[in-house]
């Protein structure tokens, strides 16, 4: 390695995902050796150029090298010299964190006495040695991350690669894990880690950068960030969510620059030279006010303030600009690096991993043959259905005057459903499970399992894809809905509590939440585990992964559904045409969410089903909440689903029985139906499957 050479390169990398700009000319360089955080909030861009750097998507235009290796035109050098930790563990649960480690090592070349020596090396570094025998499922959360972890570092990579690690993570849990990439960093491992949590990019990093809107706009040590603030902060921190606002325009023109409100915390930050007169003039105007505030203070600038400050702006006002961003070697010539070593020695990875994919292909191909056996009672495919005179245009359909003005071309309504559609093409008929009463809420897990609540049989069912076996879990009372989180399943409306949560691999009671009645609807944020419910009272509520309550507010309504995504909590319908958006710890506001929204669902987007049959799609980014794309299917929609980055969103109507396929672009169209022969009361994506349960008690499952 050449003195001073940077391990990580990235030369004005821009990435777009149609009309999304995801990366827009990105400029860093990570000293070797160091910690590199990049810190920004979601969709800034930090997953995009994770990606980029581990191989796992390509740039539209820039050059970026890993320990001198050019990331695009060297992938598979690339993938020799690095370890990446994702946002979840991704670990199967049915092997031992010991048959783990050495699988991985076999994947990346080494022999099998050396894959079985370095993997007791990284279950000792990491304390897993004692659990290293067990299932997988047995572990906590923690334990799986560190395992996750211990996956990237069988390879002894140069680069480490961490993307959001510590997500969903309890505090002691975190902090292990900070230990553990201190130790890395010192032992000479460059680690480049992204991350929300201004705690962890202060506690560990040497070097941090900002990303916002797909553009590095400040780098620098902790200290060097702060400095530049150079000024004391007011700190605000109001009674109830819905103030914060208020509070934040109260102290427009107190002090030295502009306040900036942090709904997580239902706080406002006000830079001031002069703290002693800018805290008097806020006392006296917040006490006039008669706004109710738990704290009212001065104190030095963090991390927090830096953040908050650099990102506060207009979307199109100008960058900082960032000197202490190592620059890129000139002319777009990699750093000077020798030829690294090769640490799979003479074998290579592709044979191992040919005989793996052959042996999927082949696990594939028994799983499908036993579905097409004759032997089962199968639902013949039907043949291409008509669509019923109910799917018609109508006058109801047309867009909405409340829906007005749409700034874009791609804004406008797509055009009604044709006269006729290919019903089953590119879908599939599976298997169909008799559950033996009328489902209440229905979700998919991590594995592919899919969960059923009965509510007149105080039961929750579990249900094998594969082989449609089912093996039921009594929790008395009502259950009316589901939602199955990588460790658990969330369950509303049993006896065990109005919310608690089964141990999803034994059904055991894990944790119970005290609401004051049982929710309707509950809700998973993928990013970060934590739930959201609604109740019949209109009473919405944030949990984190264990049940505990984050943050509420009281509806005015009854709401019809819910959901947690693109960083704040949803709920649809109180009230005719409003779609309602909470902070993470409460603090409400109402948007026009089209003609009588009854269900949502996220992909770079809330795609909201109303009850007319309209599909909208908003940016959730927009204080607006503008409409940027809608579509007509129904005469009545009741159900919705997306998966991220998914070619297709699918939603159902109980009016028409039918299950409708919306394509996920610019302009959506309708491709595809099912018709079944009773309603349709709830549907879930799992892998390349959507399951639809019906009134009749059936779950069917539509390949595609």
């Amino acid at each position: 390695m050449t003195a001073g050479a940077p391990a990580i390169v990235v030369d004005g990398v821009q990435k777009a995902f149609g009309q999304v700009i995801a990366l827009q000319g990105v400029d860093l360089a990570v000293e070797a050796g160091t910690v590199q955080a990049l810190l920004g909030r979601n969709g800034a861009g930090k997953s995009t150029l994770v990606r980029i750097l581990s191989t796992l998507t390509t740039a539209d235009a820039g050059s970026a090298w890993v320990g001198g290796a050019d990331v695009m035109r060297e992938p598979h050098r690339v993938r020799s010299l690095i370890g990446l930790a994702g946002q979840s563990a991704t670990v199967d649960l049915t092997l031992t964190g010991r048959e783990t480690l050495e699988l991985v090592g076999r994947l990346y070349g080494l022999a099998r006495h050396e894959a079985q020596a370095r993997a007791g090396e990284v279950l000792e570094r990491l304390s897993l040695t004692g659990a290293a025998d067990r299932r997988i499922f047995t572990y906590s959360g923690g334990m799986r991350r560190r395992l996750d972890l211990g996956a990237s570092l069988v390879g002894r990579p140069l680069v480490l690669i961490m993307d959001e690690p510590t997500t969903g993570l309890d505090p002691a849990a975190r902090l292990e894990l900070w230990s553990l990439v201190g130790e890395f960093a010192r032992d000479g491992t460059t680690v480049l880690l992204t991350t929300q949590y201004l705690e962890e990019a202060d506690h560990l990093a040497d070097q941090i950068a900002v990303i916002e809107r797909g553009r590095i706009i400040a780098a620098g040590t902790s200290n060097e960030l702060k400095n530049r603030l150079g000024q004391d902060m007011l700190e605000v921190r109001a009674r109830h969510g819905a103030d914060v606002e208020r509070v934040r325009r109260m102290l427009v023109g107190l002090g030295s620059g502009e306040p900036v409100a942090d709904m997580r915390w239902q706080k406002v930050r006000l830079p001031t030279m002069d703290p002693v007169a800018t805290l008097l003039s806020a006392g006296s105007r917040i006490e006039q006010s008669g706004i109710a505030v738990e704290d009212l203070g001065w104190r030095r600038p963090t991390l927090d303030d830096v953040f908050l400050t650099l990102t506060a702006g207009e979307p199109d006002r100008p960058l900082d600009a960032s000197p202490a961003i190592l620059p890129p070697p000139s002319g777009g010539a990699p750093p000077a690096w020798p030829a690294p070593r090769d640490p799979r020695g003479p074998r290579r990875l592709l044979p191992y991993l040919a005989v793996a994919a052959l042996a999927m292909g082949l696990a594939i191909a028994v799983v499908l043959a036993s579905l097409d056996s004759p032997s089962r009672p199968a639902v013949q495919p039907r043949a291409a259905v008509t669509p019923r005179a109910a799917l018609q245009p109508r006058a109801a359909l047309q867009p909405r005057a409340a829906l007005q003005p749409r700034a874009a071309p791609n804004s406008q309504r797509a055009a009604a459903p044709p006269q006729t559609v290919a019903s089953i093409q590119g879908i599939a008929r599976g298997r169909t499970v008799a559950l033996g009463a009328t489902p209440g809420g229905l979700s998919a897990d991590a594995t592919g399992n899919v969960w059923v609540s009965l509510p007149d049989r105080g039961a929750v069912v579990r249900v094998a894809p594969a082989t449609g076996r089912t093996e039921t879990f009594t929790v008395g009372g009502h259950p009316t809905a589901v939602a199955a989180a990588p460790d658990r399943v969330w369950v509303a409306g049993s006896a065990l509590a109005p919310l608690a949560s089964l141990n999803l691999f034994t059904g055991q009671p894990l944790s119970t939440t005290r609401l004051p009645t049982a929710p309707k609807a509950i809700g998973l944020n993928p990013a970060d585990q934590s739930g959201c419910t609604i109740d019949s009272s209109g009473l919405l509520t944030h949990i984190d992964s264990t049940g505990i309550v984050l943050g509420s507010a009281r509806l005015p309504n009854p709401a019809a559904g819910v959901g947690c995504g693109e960083g704040w909590v949803w709920a649809t319908g109180p009230g005719g045409a409003t779609l309602v958006r909470m902070g993470d710890y409460g603090g409400t506001r109402q948007f026009n969410g089209g003609p009588s929204p009854v269900a949502l669902a996220f992909d770079v987007g809330v795609w909201v089903a109303n009850h007319d049959g309209v599909i909208t799609v908003f940016n959730p980014r927009l204080d607006t909440l503008r409409v940027n794309r809608e579509i007509a299917v129904a005469p009545e929609l009741d159900g919705i689903a997306a998966a991220e980055n998914a070619a297709s969103v699918w939603a159902i109507s109980g009016q028409t029985r039918t299950l409708y396929r919306i394509s996920n672009t610019t302009q959506p169209s309708l491709t595809g139906t099912v018709v079944f022969t009773s309603p349709p009361v709830g549907l879930a994506l799992a892998g390349q499957s959507v399951w639809v349960a019906t009134q009749d008690g059936n779950l069917t499952q539509i390949r595609f």
